[in-house]
């Protein structure tokens, strides 16, 4: 996967919340790619592993690229 820009306008969309059913697959967060991963990062349960990210040029992160993209670009 090439390194995503951090700027890229994108949506954080959590496909299965284990706490409430009507937010499954509904976009929480619309943001620069930066600060959806953050805001995925922030869940603490098992909410990450469901997590996708879609960016404006359609490119999907899921957990492990979302891991990725904070571990390389964010935390640094």
């Amino acid at each position: 996967m090439p390194t995503p820009k951090l700027a890229t306008p994108a949506t954080l969309f959590e496909a299965c919340d284990p706490l409430d059913d009507e937010l499954n697959g509904q976009p929480l967060q619309e943001g620069t790619l930066e600060e959806v991963v953050v805001t995925a990062m922030e869940f603490a349960d098992c909410r990450l592993a469901t997590a996708k990210i879609v960016t404006a040029d359609h490119e999907e992160l899921h957990a492990r690229e979302i891991e990725d993209v904070f571990s390389e670009q964010i935390s640094e």
